[in-house]
């Protein structure tokens, strides 16, 4: 009898909760920095979760919303500019809340 792991299951649910506090409305408007900061912890545990393991549609859906977030808002569209961000990042693959500023 095989034993179904519980680590996909808390993953899940760590990541859309991560996610989900960039979408929730909170009591205070966020500054703009806060903002940037949520999109880019999430981005890193989008690409991290995926890194893992496969993502549930309804992940997907929220990590594409949150990559285009964060490439408008984050660096003016320029995806060049994300992507060496990115770089930057990988060293921190093991803890993807750690985010270094560019």
């Amino acid at each position: 009898m095989k034993r179904r792991r519980a680590a996909p299951a808390i993953g899940t649910a760590a990541l859309m909760a991560c996610l989900a506090a960039g979408h929730a409305q909170p009591v205070h408007a966020p500054s703009e920095a806060d903002t940037l900061e949520r999109l880019k912890r999430g981005y890193l545990m989008c690409g991290y979760t995926a890194g893992v393991r496969r993502l549930m549609p309804s992940e997907v859906a929220i990590c594409s919303d949150v990559a285009q977030a964060l490439l408008e808002h984050g660096f003016g569209g320029d995806f060049d500019r994300l992507v060496a961000w990115w770089r930057a990042q990988r060293i921190h693959e093991q803890d993807p809340s750690q985010t270094r500023r560019p």
